[in-house]
């Protein structure tokens, strides 16, 4: 077991390169970090981590964005929540397809993670979807990628989602 996670760990490495950042949101309160190559960009109350074209017929940036959003109910049960999102979801995203969720540890944190498909214009894409509820805000973590996207990616955006912390 200790040779296989050895092992992983160094596969991990070896796909997502030694260099890593850390993007620090004192204003949101929290932390996370990423590869160096990867381009950080805000638009509105939304913070993207943009993985670099594999070449120039890639025209689907992978990303993770990260947004915080008051909460509204003021409770850290996530139950009520994810049975409305699941719900809102299936009536309102186009070529919803449900995979999975569940608990999803990270660090001293528990989040839940919900996965699915979707079509993103015609691209049938990937998401993976982390909430974490404080009695004031929900922090959301977005991972997308084309079904058929860039390999390194699932590897990359765990390890990225697994170093969020809050500050």
């Amino acid at each position: 077991m200790k040779t296989l996670i050895v092992a992983l760990t160094l596969l991990i490495t070896l796909l997502t390169g030694d260099t890593w950042e850390t993007l620090v949101d004192n204003t949101k309160k929290y932390t996370i970090e990423h590869p160096a190559d990867w381009k950080v960009s805000s638009v509105g109350d939304m913070e993207y981590l943009l993985m670099p074209p594999i070449d120039s017929s890639d025209k689907f940036a992978e990303n993770i964005n990260i947004v915080i959003m008051p909460n509204p109910d003021n409770t850290e049960d996530m139950g009520p929540s994810i049975a409305a999102i699941k719900k809102q979801y299936k009536a309102m995203i186009k070529g919803y397809e449900y995979i999975s969720s569940g608990d999803y540890p990270v660090g001293k944190l528990k989040m839940f993670h919900i996965k699915y498909n979707m079509l993103y214009d015609t691209i049938n894409t990937n998401i993976n979807q982390y909430f974490y509820l404080t009695k004031a805000n929900i922090y959301i973590i977005t991972s997308t990628t084309p079904v058929k996207g860039d390999p390194r990616f699932p590897a990359i955006s765990e390890k990225i989602v697994k170093t969020f912390k809050l500050l």
